[in-house]
């Protein structure tokens, strides 16, 4: 009789989402358990890279969930959202998704124009089905969605021309002179250009022969701005409502300017990252004003795009097509809420149920495995070994169970499965001698238990590789030899970052915040993105003196903290150390801006820090939760000009046996995020997939 053919054995190294969404997609395929053995290979105890969250189970503190950093959903993740439900539908949970989601139509931006205010930026909601194929991914339709937002900012512009014409003496009279001396013409043209815009759209997408319809699109765009803004008047001196409508025009303009003096629709935007995004709109004419105000600095605030970390103009550094497909797939794609917050801790509603969905259909997990070396073969050609470290043995007879299942009920759900902040001590040998080491850092100082050595052809017939960036650059290190590999790592870089969750003692509208529980971009520097998170308290379990309020801060970490500190275990108690003086000097400084009665005698009121015992002043600190993400696979990916032709794609290592995933990869979406995480992953899958034929 034939033999059944072999599994084919894939060693996925780390467990982000890029490594899960490749597993889970491989799980999904016909026939998944007769054609693959797949084995993940995880540091530590539990799975999530900087997507992982646990839960602090000692006295006092609540249960409270503690996370890597503010994670956010967007509604455009089409690949992402497409992937959660399919798990939850596998464990029976069909209906518990969106229950662990907040949807918000509202994302405000903040802005230092004399003085700190909100600037109110709102999305309607679509009504439509998360994970379904976007209708915008085409560039024409970013385009049309485009020149459809400019059309409704030139109505309203028209609108404060209108308002003020019949009063000679109103401010702004000079900037608006064109809209007031001949509203109705004006009107008119601004319509024809706008119906021309689509014309060029059109004859672009038919490859018509009539003219050059790009060079038409410029045309037109030029005159929508002489029209509009043409005026010298600084935008800066206008009201505020003119001031942001000004500027969005010009955003508007420009972007349809420099997408069709690109020639984008024909060659995409990857050609366009050779140019940081701020150069690329100041090369299309956008006014200065333009260029530093709160919607630029939203954009690299939202992607930690600063060098360094050090948050200043000089370092902000963002591929121009990465940057404008991530605003154009934000703004356009999402087919409900355009961003959503999760319930609970994001390794509680993405993650475990992921884990659990992939353990369910045969995936195993090798916990405790430090992955150390990549050995490649002396031609090159192909990975021959994997070294690694085993940070601890289970005991004999006992399977690694990494969650733990939580009471906490709301919304309908009874129960979380959660992941405990430290390992499951009891289940491992000589599990007290691990008490004190940090298993997820580079630097704990834990020896291991000895190593592991994976070969090809034995262990594993093919790798994926999920490791993120910069610990990849570590594990890689003989890759250089390989010109593709040395360019990728000379040319890509990667940010640390802060983040700080703090549980206070008065509720949001207490402390002065009077525009709703919503997310918001460009804040005070450099902890830029803050939002409220008191909708996760009911899920914590809080027994005494329960917080009222719950803030997630987080922001680029300035990497000069680490000048002169020596890389031995006492590195990441510097690095947490940094990060607190950080939070400490935004409170002190920053923290009125967004809560006005967060102060008393002119500073910072430390005592809304929930905090236990006669912890006072900013010692009430040591009682958040403040992390600064500094080891490699938590460090965050930055998509820097010149960077994204550098970039590998997942079948594109060079490497015969190695399959590459993670938000670093070349892909559709080339900035990072879970969407481009998982986009990956699934890119992986295929590449595995495609392995068979």
């Amino acid at each position: 009789m034939p033999q059944p053919a072999a599994k084919q054995r894939v060693a996925i190294l780390g467990g982000g989402m890029a490594s899960l969404s490749a597993a889970a997609e491989l799980v999904r395929q016909p026939g998944a358990a007769e054609r693959y053995d797949i084995t993940v290979y995880q540091l530590g105890w539990r799975v999530g890279g900087k997507g992982a969250s646990g839960r602090d189970r000692r006295p006092d503190m609540g249960m409270r969930i503690e996370e890597h950093g503010l994670h956010v959903w967007f509604g455009c993740y089409d690949d992402a959202w497409a992937l959660l439900q399919r798990c939850y539908d596998d464990l029976g949970r069909h209906d518990d998704m969106l229950k662990l989601f907040q949807g918000q139509t509202d994302t405000p931006y903040m802005e230092d124009v004399n003085g700190w205010k909100v600037w109110p930026i709102h999305f309607p909601r679509k009504y439509g089905t998360l994970g379904g194929e976007s209708l915008e991914k085409e560039i024409l339709g970013y385009m049309h969605v485009i020149a459809d937002f400019l059309w409704e900012l030139i109505k309203r512009f028209v609108g404060h021309a209108k308002a003020m014409a019949p009063d000679a003496s109103a401010p702004h009279q000079s900037f608006f002179r064109k809209l007031i001396d001949d509203t109705e013409g004006a009107v008119a043209d601004l319509g024809r250009h706008l119906a021309a815009f689509r014309a060029f759209f059109d004859q672009i997408r038919d490859k018509t022969d009539a003219g050059d319809p790009h060079r038409g699109v410029v045309i037109a765009a030029e005159a929508v701005r002489a029209l509009l803004l043409g005026d010298p008047t600084p935008i800066g001196s206008l009201d505020d409502d003119i001031r942001r409508d000004a500027i969005l025009i010009d955003l508007a303009v420009t972007a349809l300017k420099g997408m069709a003096e690109d020639l984008v629709p024909i060659r995409g935007f990857d050609p366009l990252d050779t140019e940081d995004v701020r150069a690329w709109f100041k090369r299309h004419g956008a006014r200065e004003e333009t260029l530093t105000a709160a919607p630029m600095r939203a954009l690299y605030d939202l992607c930690f795009a600063y060098r360094g970390g050090a948050v200043s103009w000089d370092n902000a550094d963002f591929a121009a097509g990465a940057a404008l497909v991530t605003v154009l797939r934000i703004v356009s794609e999402y087919p409900d809420y355009v961003v959503y917050e999760m319930r609970a801790g994001m390794g509680e509603v993405v993650i475990a149920p992921v884990y659990q969905y992939l353990r369910k259909h045969g995936v195993k997990f090798a916990w405790f495995h430090q992955v150390d070396r990549l050995e490649l073969s002396a031609d090159g050609t192909a990975v021959d070994a994997v070294h690694c470290t085993l940070q601890a043995r289970v005991k004999p007879g006992v399977e690694y169970d990494p969650l733990f299942e939580l009471e906490c009920p709301r919304d309908g759900i009874q129960t979380l499965a959660c992941w405990p902040d430290t390992p499951k001590y009891e289940l491992l040998q000589d599990g007290d001698a691990l008490k004190g080491y940090d298993l997820e850092s580079k630097w704990s100082g834990w020896p291991g238990v000895g190593p592991v050595v994976l070969r090809a052809g034995e262990d594993y017939d093919v790798l994926v590789l999920g490791i993120s960036l910069h610990g990849v650059t570590e594990v890689c290190a003989d890759f250089t030899r390989l010109p593709a590999w040395k360019r990728m790592f000379d040319t890509m870089r990667t940010v640390e970052t802060a983040s700080a969750q703090l549980w206070m003692t008065k509720t949001l509208e207490e402390l002065g915040w009077k525009d709703g529980a919503v997310p918001i971009d460009a804040g005070p520097e450099p902890l830029d993105v803050w939002a409220d998170r008191s909708d996760v308290l009911p899920r914590e379990r809080w027994t005494q003196d329960p917080p009222k309020s719950l803030h997630y801060l987080c922001g680029p970490l300035d990497e000069r903290w680490a000048n002169g500190v020596p890389r031995d275990r006492g590195f990441p108690v510097a690095a947490k150390a940094a990060a607190v003086q950080e939070t400490k000097r935004w409170l002190e400084a920053n923290a009125s801006a967004l809560w006005p009665e967060s102060t008393r005698g002119g500073g910072f009121d430390w005592s809304l820090l929930r905090a236990p015992g006669r912890a006072a002043g900013p010692e009430r600190l040591d009682a958040q939760y403040i992390r600064a993400n500094i080891d490699p696979s938590e460090r965050y990916v930055l998509s820097v000009a010149g960077s994204t032709a550098a970039r590998l794609p997942a079948n594109g290592s060079g490497v015969r046996n190695l399959i590459l995933a993670g938000d670093w990869t070349h892909g559709k979406w080339n900035a990072g995020c879970i969407e481009s995480a998982v986009e990956s992953g699934i890119a992986a899958a295929k590449a595995v997939i495609a392995r068979e034929a």
